[in-house]
């Protein structure tokens, strides 16, 4: 066998070896653990429970609402708010706030400034996450919202 063969063998060992390892040793991204997928919505929805954790951790809430019929006053808004509970006690946020005469190109939830459309929590084990979409006293428009939960730890 001349050199550059046994080189050339050698080479792929070492690289099959350093993939094998490298492989052992990934770790699996956020997992889907609950999912929320609500259309032509007209009315407010309660506290609703989302999930229940087996165990404490970490979870990222991210949720999209849009309104599919606008309502006649855009005064008026749908609001979605999550509720749980970490070592400190009851936590809540608002998440989405949708005005309920937004029209396309601007007809899907505001996030920020009050409303994250995504969070990250740190829920207590046994004590169920719930969600619910509030109209601010009049919002008369149809919209969806989704929401999707991950479990990140």
């Amino acid at each position: 066998m001349n050199k550059i063969s046994a080189v050339s063998i050698l080479l792929v060992a070492i690289l099959a070896v350093g993939f094998a390892t490298n492989g052992s040793n990934t770790t699996a991204g956020p997992r889907v653990i609950a999912r929320v997928n609500l259309t032509s919505q007209t009315e407010a929805i309660p506290v609703t429970t989302l999930f229940t954790p087996p165990s404490t951790g970490l979870f990222r809430v991210s949720e999209y609402t849009t309104v599919t019929a606008p309502g006649h006053n855009p005064q008026y808004n749908w609001s979605t708010f999550l509720y749980w509970t970490d070592e400190s006690g009851s936590e809540s946020a608002m998440l989405a706030d949708l005005g309920d005469g937004q029209k396309p190109p601007t007809d899907y939830a505001v996030c920020g400034t009050g409303a994250d459309c995504m969070t990250i929590i740190r829920a207590t084990a046994g004590v169920p996450v719930s969600y619910s979409i509030a109209d601010n006293s009049g919002a008369t428009g149809v919209y969806d919202a989704f929401l999707v939960v991950e479990q990140l730890e």
